[in-house]
């Protein structure tokens, strides 16, 4: 994130179409407080993601802090991209390697253990 970031003019000039690309705001995590984003997605509550293949509602501010500490502590000072115009679950993205890495070692195992599921038992997956 930009030294000394204005969310109030950022969000001026947003709504007022001065640069189309404005609406998408990568920064870093620690750059981002609770209030840029309620402002941002113009919300209380938004989603965030997880490494699990699964997203956290953020309903207030605690859930914030304790989501981005539980980041930092497993990822460090990432990047992250926000994009409002998307929908919910494609709106905020964390830019790590790592990050992405983990979600999608789980995805892939979770496909596995479905496939194998459905292989070995009448379940009525298919």
């Amino acid at each position: 994130m930009k030294d000394n970031f204005d969310v109030h003019e950022w969000n001026k000039k947003r709504y007022l179409g001065e640069g189309f690309n404005d609406r998408v705001l990568k920064a870093r995590l620690t750059d981002i407080n609770y209030d840029i984003l309620t402002n941002y997605f113009n919300d209380e509550r938004f989603h965030v993601p997880n490494t699990d293949d699964s997203s956290r509602q953020i309903n207030g501010e605690d859930d914030w802090i304790d989501w981005k500490q539980r980041t930092l502590d497993g990822y460090g000072n990432v990047d992250v991209e926000l994009d409002n115009t998307k929908v919910w679950y494609d709106q905020f993205k964390v830019l790590n390697n790592k990050f992405i890495g983990d979600k999608e070692d789980y995805s892939r195992g979770k496909q596995a253990t479905l496939d194998r599921w459905r292989q070995t038992s009448n379940s009525g997956l298919d």
